[in-house]
């Protein structure tokens, strides 16, 4: 199909998905600390003193009181909604719908660059925009952090990659620093940024670590100022919420492994979802959990060991599942146990994935692209389907 090399054509196509799933949402209301955040006013910023403070000063979760959240663009991108919209919920949920298309472009693109099957771009990027497991980080407006941190971040490993074959600089350019510390001002999960870059580096550049380590000095640069001033807004590096590794260490050496693999089961059979916290205590964990757990992690190193020789490009993307989640896996304290929004940007690398496999059972997928397709949309559909019966679950506080 010719529209298929065309990406502006692709643009709207996406767009037109995106609607399609995730149109609903634009009858929902404020849930949950929307009513906080936005209709309280604590994240808007009316003032030039508030909007100075917005970068000079941490935030709770709940409200507008010193806490353990720097997060300031988030409020900025809420304000912006405030000014155009007012106290009407449509809007703030189009934004959202907004950056989660432009997330799945972004990662299109990302994947053109790299070099990968154009289908099987589009394939990857198409499960990851209906994807069940994303409703929460779009469908909840007070999510939008995670598509704004995302979006930057996208935008600055597209940028790397870009300048980085195209250019003969040794270094990252001014663009990929300026979307990678936006990113930071938006959520903590940028700070995975370095190890994306070392993970392209070293897996589909095959540089050293010394010469990897050379080559994002300036990203880690930014990544120590950003430090130094989350230190001096908040008076530590990092704040949150269970401890650090859970408060005891054991505890996390038994519950992680199975949390990836709940997380997985999400991913494979999104159901049922829940918003946060929907996890046993670890103690409670049967002995045959925990064996599951770290067999599971035995199988994904092997396959990760295998794809180093034959796909490059699978392991560098299995890199990504776990980079992503390294903060949300409570080696520092963080405030939810579990929660869906927290595979948002994994998802990606799981599309990836699953889109690869396909394609490998679909033998020469140029000369099958119609077969291919077929099982694509066999796919996708259900998908974008229990994504929009998803979106009612936040269509207000009592659903």
């Amino acid at each position: 199909m010719r529209f298929l090399q065309n990406n502006f054509l692709l643009a709207l196509l996406y767009g037109a998905i995106g609607i399609a799933v995730f149109g609903n949402t634009l009858f929902n209301g404020f849930v949950w600390v929307d009513q906080d955040y936005i209709v309280a006013d604590h994240k808007i910023i009316s003032s030039l003193t508030e909007l100075r403070d917005t970068f000079t000063r941490s935030e709770h979760y709940y409200s507008g009181e010193v806490g353990s959240y720097y997060r300031p663009l988030f409020n900025v991108s809420l304000t912006l909604d405030a000014a155009l919209w007012g106290k009407n919920p449509a809007g703030y949920h189009t934004t959202n719908i907004i950056l989660h298309i432009a997330c799945a472009i972004i990662f299109l693109l990302l994947l053109l660059r790299l070099g990968v099957d154009r289908l099987i771009a589009l394939g990857s990027s198409v499960l990851f925009l209906v994807h069940p497991i994303v409703t929460e980080s779009v469908a909840m407006i007070n999510n939008r952090h995670v598509l704004l941190a995302t979006f930057f971040l996208l935008a600055a490993l597209w940028r790397y990659v870009v300048s980085d074959r195209t250019s003969t600089r040794w270094h990252a350019d001014w663009l990929t620093l300026l979307l990678f510390a936006s990113a930071l001002l938006s959520k903590e999960i940028a700070i995975t940024f370095p190890l994306l870059l070392l993970s392209y580096e070293m897996l589909l550049r095959e540089k050293s670590l010394k010469a990897a380590i050379i080559k994002i000095m300036p990203v880690l640069g930014i990544t120590t100022a950003y430090m130094g001033l989350r230190i001096f807004v908040l008076g530590n590096a990092w704040a949150g919420g269970s401890g650090l590794f859970l408060g005891n260490f054991s505890d996390w050496l038994t519950a992680v492994p199975y949390l990836i693999v709940d997380y997985l089961r999400l991913l494979i059979w999104p159901h049922p979802l829940v918003m946060c916290d929907a996890f046993p205590h670890p103690s409670t964990l049967s002995l045959g959990s925990i064996i599951l757990g770290y067999a599971t992690l035995a199988a994904i190193l092997t396959i990760a060991l295998w794809s180093l020789r034959h796909n490059r490009l699978l392991t560098f993307f299995l890199a990504w599942f776990f980079i992503l989640l390294l903060p949300l896996l409570h080696m520092i304290p963080i405030l939810h146990f579990r929660a869906d929004k927290f595979l948002y940007g994994s998802s990606m690398a799981f599309s990836f994935a699953v889109i690869t496999l396909l394609a490998s059972l679909v033998r020469r997928v140029a000369s099958h692209s119609n077969v291919f397709l077929t099982l694509l949309l066999v796919l996708l559909l259900p998908a974008g389907w229990t994504s929009a019966q998803r979106n009612r679950d936040y269509q207000d506080d009592r659903t």
